[in-house]
C-alpha cells in the first residue's frame, strides 16, 4: 500500500515539472518574439535606400498624336526614406509601374517623330503616389523619350444602340442623338473602315412619355481611337397611337400594257400617332401589283405590294394581299 501511494506521488511530480518546462519555454518564446517585434520597429526607423524597376504607362496625349513606341518603356527609380515609409509602400502601393499623364507634362520635340518629358514630371507624379518628397526619389535617367504621330481625324454620324418597349397603345415617334456626328481621331487605316460610330446599348421599358438622357459613345478601339465628345444625349420622343385605315386605288401605272385588277382598290391598316390622325390621306400611298419576273398566262393572282406610305405610320398592312386580274388587249 506504502508502494503505490510513493508511485502516485511521483507521478503527480513528474506532471507537474513537466507543466512548469513547458510554461518556461512559452515565456521564452513570448519575450523572444517581443524583442524581434522591437528590434523591427527600431530599424524601421532608420533611413534605407531602396531601388525599383517601373514600367512607364502614358495616359492623355495630345488630341492631334498618338503614341506608337516607348523608347523609354522602364525606369529605375531610387527612393531613400525611412523604413516606415519603404514598408508602407511596399504593403500597399503598386510599385511595378507610374502612370504619366502627358496631359499635366511639358512634351518637348527632340527629332521627326521623337519626344520626351523631363524626369521631374515623373518625380512629381511619384510623389504624389508614394507620399515621399520629391528630393528622396532619384531618377538616373535625365529625360523619357517615346514616340508620337499625327492621327488624322474623321467625322462620324452616331447611330444609336436602343431596345426601348412601351406602354399598350404607345410607341416611338422619334429619336435623335445630339450631337448627331462625334470626332474620332486615329490612324488612317482604321478611320478609312468607319462609316458610322454606335453608342452603348439603351434598354428602357413600359415608356409613356418622352425620354432625355446621356450616353456614352462605344469605342471599338480604345487603344487606338480617341472620342470628341465621348458621350451624347438620346432624345425620345413617345407619343400615343391609335390605329387606322383607309380605302386606297391599286395603282397601275407602272404597268405598260392595259389592265383591270379585281377588286380594284384595297383596304389599308396602319398605326399612326394620335397627333397626327388627320394629316393621313389615300394620295399617301401607293400600291401596285407586283409582276416582276411572273409568267402572267399561268397566274390567276397577283401579289400586292407597297412602294409608298407616309414617313409617320408604321405596321402597313393591307386586305386583300392578293387580287386577280385581267389583261385588257
Amino acid at each position: 500500500m506504502e508502494k503505490t501511494f510513493l508511485h502516485i506521488n511521483h507521478n503527480k511530480e513528474n506532471i507537474k515539472d513537466k507543466k512548469n518546462g513547458n510554461f518556461d519555454r512559452m515565456v521564452f518564446i513570448l519575450s523572444l518574439l517581443t524583442a524581434a517585434i522591437f528590434w523591427f520597429f527600431i530599424k524601421l526607423s532608420d533611413t534605407y535606400s531602396k531601388s525599383y524597376n517601373l514600367r512607364l504607362q502614358y495616359f492623355n496625349t495630345p488630341i492631334n498624336k498618338q503614341l506608337t513606341q516607348r523608347i523609354d518603356s522602364t525606369l529605375t527609380i531610387s527612393i531613400t526614406a525611412n523604413g516606415y515609409l519603404l514598408f508602407e509602400n511596399l504593403i500597399k502601393k503598386n510599385l511595378n509601374h507610374v502612370n504619366i499623364n502627358l496631359k499635366n507634362c511639358a512634351i518637348e520635340h527632340e527629332r521627326s517623330n521623337v519626344y520626351y518629358i523631363e524626369k521631374g514630371n515623373v518625380k512629381k507624379s511619384l510623389s504624389e503616389k508614394l507620399g515621399i518628397p520629391e528630393n528622396d526619389i532619384e531618377i538616373l535617367k535625365p529625360k523619357l523619350r517615346f514616340v508620337l504621330e499625327k492621327t488624322q481625324r474623321k467625322k462620324l454620324k452616331v447611330k444609336a444602340k436602343v431596345n426601348l418597349k412601351f406602354k399598350s397603345q404607345y410607341g416611338l415617334y422619334h429619336l435623335e442623338t445630339k450631337p448627331a456626328y462625334v470626332t474620332v481621331y486615329g490612324p488612317k487605316s482604321i478611320l478609312d473602315t468607319m462609316k458610322t460610330i454606335y453608342t452603348t446599348k439603351l434598354l428602357r421599358e413600359n415608356l409613356d412619355a418622352d425620354l432625355n438622357t446621356s450616353i456614352k459613345i462605344d469605342n471599338p478601339e480604345p487603344k487606338q481611337l480617341r472620342l470628341k465628345p465621348v458621350e451624347v444625349m438620346i432624345k425620345v420622343d413617345v407619343e400615343k397611337y391609335t390605329e387606322s385605315g383607309l380605302d386606297i386605288p391599286i395603282n397601275l401605272s407602272n404597268i405598260r400594257f392595259r389592265m383591270r385588277t379585281f377588286p380594284k382598290e384595297v383596304h389599308v391598316f396602319y398605326q399612326v400617332a394620335i397627333k397626327n390622325y388627320n394629316e393621313v390621306h389615300a394620295g399617301m400611298f401607293r400600291i401596285v401589283p407586283d409582276i416582276e419576273g411572273v409568267d402572267l398566262d399561268k397566274v390567276q393572282k397577283l401579289n400586292l405590294k407597297l412602294l409608298r406610305k407616309p414617313t409617320f405610320v408604321d405596321h402597313v398592312r393591307f386586305e386583300p394581299s392578293q387580287v386577280e386580274f385581267l389583261i385588257i388587249k
